[in-house]
């Protein structure tokens, strides 16, 4: 019985060597070693939507290019002639919906984002010089963009605080930045803006 025993004890002073001279003494517990090997990245940013800025009076051109990164959010590329880079633009956290000037010759680039439980609205005002972002905001509804005869576009955003919302404050571009009008019943926005234009 002692010789029995013996022998067994034996074998298993074998196996736990063998094991660690292949460095798998931790897999009987069921864990795995971690390889210290770093894993080649194989990750390319995928294009999401491409135009071309016309800009006023000199119809200067502005080359925007947007794509996404490797696991959330997307980048927004301005360049001139897609030669020279006047401005990137990040978001980590972020999808980007879909992006428009507002209008044919506007100097306004509007951008939708999904961020999960909320849409992010980015404005950017677009020279051949320089680029700035004029309105960054976090809302539950993509807002409505009225163009009209003014120098920029009217937007409406509603209220995030209930649904359907309850209210809208409406902005005006006046050249340099977006300012607040008024707040109104959201079912009057388009009478607001309507009493506006005139």
């Amino acid at each position: 019985m002692r010789v029995f025993d013996w022998r067994i004890s034996l074998l298993l002073v074998f196996s736990v060597w063998g094991m660690a001279q292949t460095g798998d003494s931790c897999c009987s517990a069921g864990i795995r070693p971690k390889s210290r090997r770093k894993e080649a990245s194989t990750c390319v940013p995928a294009s999401v939507a491409s135009l071309n800025m016309s800009l006023l009076p000199s119809l200067a051109s502005v080359n925007v290019s947007a794509e996404s990164t490797c696991e959330f959010g997307a980048r927004i590329r301005f360049s001139r002639d897609n030669k020279t880079d006047l401005y990137t633009y990040s978001n980590d956290y972020d999808s980007l919906l879909y992006m428009f000037p507002a209008g044919p010759y506007s100097d306004l680039l509007i951008s939708v984002w999904e961020g999960g439980a909320h849409v992010g609205v980015r404005i950017f005002h677009v020279s051949s010089k320089s680029i700035r972002v004029v309105f960054d905001s976090q809302v539950k509804i993509v807002p409505d963009f009225i163009l009209g005869p003014s120098d920029g576009p009217l937007m409406a955003v509603y209220d995030p605080g209930t649904n359907p919302p309850v209210t809208a404050d409406i902005y005006s571009w006046n050249g340099k930045s977006f300012r607040k009008l008024r707040t109104v019943p959201s079912e009057h926005v388009y009478d607001t803006v309507r009493d506006i234009l005139k």
